[in-house]
């Protein structure tokens, strides 16, 4: 019986390590964000990139989205939901957006404590082809991937990272 939770209990760290912690590769999303402005997490510094902005709207989404499915939804992410538009670069709205990435990381990590081996092989959303156990690594890789992004992003506008 012990055993029973051994998968999720072995992704669930590495999750948080990539989020809020020191993973091997480097820092982890929230120590990434730590130093950014407004005026900075707006900037394109390079050509066709995305900014640190529109990443963190996109990390949400990407975690909002199959929390919905993971809860029954049949609603698939939208483009608008995707990259969405910033309406307002005041610093207000840049610290709610962090904290909005905050909120939902600490939601999918609920669910990820809640999950258990049993769980892995059911289908990742109502409709879905692919499982929960691919969603879950999924979502590592794509914060992973993003968090590498905003390292560069940051060099290229001379934060230190």
């Amino acid at each position: 019986m012990a055993a029973q939770h051994t998968q999720v209990k072995r992704l669930r760290p590495y999750y948080r390590k990539t989020i809020t912690g020191s993973p091997w590769y480097g820092p982890g999303v929230a120590s990434l964000l730590r130093n950014v402005k407004a005026k900075d997490a707006i900037a394109k510094p390079i050509d066709g990139a995305h900014s640190i902005w529109e990443l963190v709207l996109h990390m949400i989404t990407w975690k909002a989205g199959p929390l919905r499915g993971i809860h029954g939804s049949r609603k698939a992410v939208s483009k608008t939901e995707n990259f969405p538009r910033i309406k307002d670069s005041s610093e207000r709205a840049w610290k709610a957006a962090v904290a909005k990435l905050k909120a939902t990381q600490s939601e999918w990590d609920a669910m990820l404590a809640a999950a258990t081996d049993d769980t892995l092989d059911e289908p990742a959303a109502p409709s879905r082809k692919f499982k929960r156990a691919d969603l879950y690594l999924g979502v590592l890789q794509h914060d992973t991937y993003h968090a590498g992004q905003i390292a560069i992003l940051k060099r290229a506008l001379g934060i230190k990272v």
